[in-house]
């Protein structure tokens, strides 16, 4: 299970925001620039599907959570 189902107080918003800075994480400790560059395009992608999910009504958050679904 991906780690921020396991927070229910965040709102999707939140959680993606979440996704993004363990994407920043990772980017940090990368052996290499591809790898580096590789995870702050992940975690840029994320900082907008967090943005998007701010700005949109509860309803249509379940179009993008399947838009979103990198934890296969």
């Amino acid at each position: 299970m991906p780690a921020f189902q396991s927070v229910p107080e965040f709102d999707l918003s939140e959680k993606y925001h979440l996704k993004a800075v363990g994407c920043e994480k990772c980017a940090a400790h990368a052996s290499d620039q591809s790898t580096e560059q590789a995870w702050q395009e992940l975690a840029a992608q994320w900082h907008s599907i967090a943005d998007q999910a701010a700005r949109m009504p509860s309803c249509e958050h379940r179009n993008l959570i399947s838009f979103a679904q990198i934890d296969r």
